[in-house]
């Protein structure tokens, strides 16, 4: 992989990452020093791809590396195979110590030459996950008298019989005082091993991660969309297949009958109710209901299931969106059949707009009066307030839409510049919009006084880099106020926020700039999750770039989202407490009260130890 995957914009090392320097593809441009090219001669026969053109390729096809060897070797040895060469075996366990890993490639480097002789083992490699998690790893072939490194990776692509697995802490060194302390136990420090001929030599490794503080759970490879209030269960899906998930009943998955939402799941307060989509009659135009364990709950539609409009999911009558914390609200569009042509949803005329359900009253349509249907494709209702009382939703993709009380419709876009509105905190006295080109997050107080008050957003340049649509940052040219006047403020969808609307989470950026997930607390402002699970010290999260947070229960101390829009690896994270520096000492604070708290009393977020 080195010598056929690394290049300068992103680059691939012999070893830990920050640790060493990077070696880089003969082909890159510019070429690269000599002294920093991986020689095509190090690819392994093994390696998962081969370039038939490159020199890489013709060196793959001769069997000299090492690693081939010992994977051919470890199959069918010689006499005196074992005998004469080295070997390294041990376990690698999570940071409770005890919990053993599948799924992670185990390297030993020769510190005197790291290209050349440089061989793996994967945990779990030898059963293969058929007898669950095994954090046993082997390897063989190694140089008697020589001194290997051992370090841990992931295994990012390429099929193997055991299934690769995400790392699920930070990539580090084997060292004699190995524990999971990130402080103690950095991931640059190791300890070489020296080969012994016929001998086996025990490094076990255990993940980083701090016992106290934030955790950062890897959930399930699939797209976690939403988290009960309570905090307790997860609702998502990965392509039509639904599931739940809770902290006492571990994974459920729904009968496929019942089809995830294309826009996600989500559920009630106290995670009994999901919205899903089902064909009750069997002709093939799905239509929303609520699914809960003791039966499902049937919504309707609004054209007497004749007809709909076709997703990634098939043709439905109409699609939920949200729900609210009772389970007896829900939201979404439906689609209609209005000019006689025996279709639904036609562009531009009023077929494609959006619904409430509740229980008792059934489903019907939300007033769109004063719209111009010449001038919008469609309308739906994304998501609700906690108490049901505040819709929010958008007409095509540019125009943020509201309705309180289910009375008229109020566009927001014109009220207020508003380019989307996302989230509500439960009375629907915080509504978060999207502000236009010079603001920053707009929280309306759509149930209360009607004000609106500009909360900011992140820093070109400070907080984030500015990537323009052709390429390079700007911020390598030009201020941070240059920028905006180029480019605008960073624009921020917030994705959820508490009870009381007091923390908020979201996206920030876009698809040429790039994306980062934020946060946003009352007294504190805006950061992103990179900057404060790095001060926190959450090893866990420091292979990760975690930017599509996308549901925060009512307290604010549970969290759920994935590393990047699409990315289908889901994220548990559990921040009861949390860490702030007050003179010189690491101490730990509710969150996020008592963060608040000490914040006003001039602590720090973040433990002493990792801040800048």
């Amino acid at each position: 992989h080195l010598a056929q995957m690394s290049y300068s914009y992103s680059p691939l090392y012999p070893g830990v990452p920050g640790c060493v320097d990077p070696v880089l593809n003969p082909n890159d441009w510019p070429p690269p020093p000599a002294d920093a090219i991986a020689d095509p001669s190090i690819t392994e026969v093994m390696f998962p791809f081969i370039d038939v053109y490159s020199e890489a390729g013709q060196q793959q096809g001769i069997l000299n590396n090492p690693d081939d060897v010992a994977a051919i070797s470890d199959i069918y040895p010689t006499e005196d195979y074992f005998a004469s060469r080295g070997s390294i075996e041990g376990t690698l366990f999570l940071k409770d110590g005890s919990t053993e890993y599948s799924g992670i490639n185990v390297i030993a480097r020769n510190v005197n030459d790291p290209l050349g002789d440089a061989i793996s083992g994967m945990t779990g490699e030898w059963t293969q996950g058929q007898m669950g998690p095994d954090g046993r790893f082997l390897i063989n072939n190694l140089t008697p008298g020589e001194e290997y490194l051992v370090y841990i990776e992931e295994i990012v692509q390429g099929g193997y019989p055991t299934q690769p697995m995400a790392l699920v802490s930070q990539p580090e060194y084997w060292n004699s005082s190995e524990s999971s302390n990130p402080i103690t136990d950095q991931a640059c420090d190791y300890t070489g091993i020296v080969a012994e001929a016929g001998q086996t030599a025990q490094a076990d490794i255990v993940f980083n991660g701090f016992d106290r503080g934030i955790t950062f759970t890897p959930l399930v490879e699939a797209f976690a969309t939403s988290l009960s209030k309570n905090g307790r269960t997860v609702g998502g899906g990965l392509q039509s297949t639904a599931f739940l998930w809770n902290r006492s009943r571990g994974l459920t998955v729904l009968p496929p009958e019942y089809i995830a939402p294309s826009v996600g799941a989500a559920i009630d307060r106290n995670g009994l109710r999901t919205i899903v989509e089902a064909d009750p009659d069997g002709n093939g135009i799905l239509e929303p209901a609520i699914w809960t364990a003791n039966g499902v709950i049937p919504l309707g539609d609004m054209n007497g299931n004749t007809c709909g409009l076709g997703s990634s999911n098939g043709v439905a009558a109409a699609s939920p969106f949200a729900i609210d914390q009772s389970g007896t609200i829900v939201v979404g569009m439906a689609h209609l059949e209005l000019d006689g042509d025996g279709q639904c949803a036609g562009s531009f005329n009023g077929e494609t707009t959006a619904f409430i359900w509740t229980e008792g009253e059934g489903m019907r349509l939300l007033d769109t009066a004063s719209v111009d249907w010449s001038m919008t494709q469609f309308i739906r209702a994304d998501a609700i307030s906690g108490d049901g009382r505040v819709v929010l939703g958008r007409a095509g993709f540019s125009r943020a839409l509201a309705w309180v009380d289910e009375g008229e419709i109020i566009d927001l876009t014109e009220r207020f510049g508003a380019t989307e509105v996302t989230a509500a905190n439960y009375d629907g006295t915080r509504v978060a919009m999207t502000g236009s080109w010079e603001d920053g997050v707009l929280l309306w107080n759509a149930t209360g006084d009607d004000s609106v008050r500009d909360i900011g957003t992140l820093t070109w340049c400070e907080d984030m880099p500015a990537y323009s649509f052709w390429g390079g940052d700007l911020c390598e040219f030009y201020t941070p106020e240059e920028v905006v006047q180029m480019m605008g403020t960073v624009p921020i969808t917030v994705t959820d926020m508490t009870d009381d609307g007091t923390v908020l989470v979201g996206r920030a950026g876009g698809f040429f700039t790039g994306f980062a997930g934020v946060l946003w607390t009352e007294e504190t402002g805006w950061m992103t999750w990179n900057d404060f699970f790095r001060v926190q010290g959450v090893a866990e999260a420091s292979n990760w770039d975690f930017t599509q947070p996308m549901a925060l229960s009512g307290s604010g101390r549970e969290m759920v989202g994935q590393p990047a829009p699409g990315y289908p690896l889901s994220f548990f994270v559990e921040m009861s407490q949390v860490f702030v520096c007050h003179k010189g000492k690491s101490i730990q604070a509710g969150f996020p009260g008592g963060m608040i708290n000490r914040v006003r009393q001039g602590a720090e977020i973040g433990r002493c130890e990792f801040l800048d």
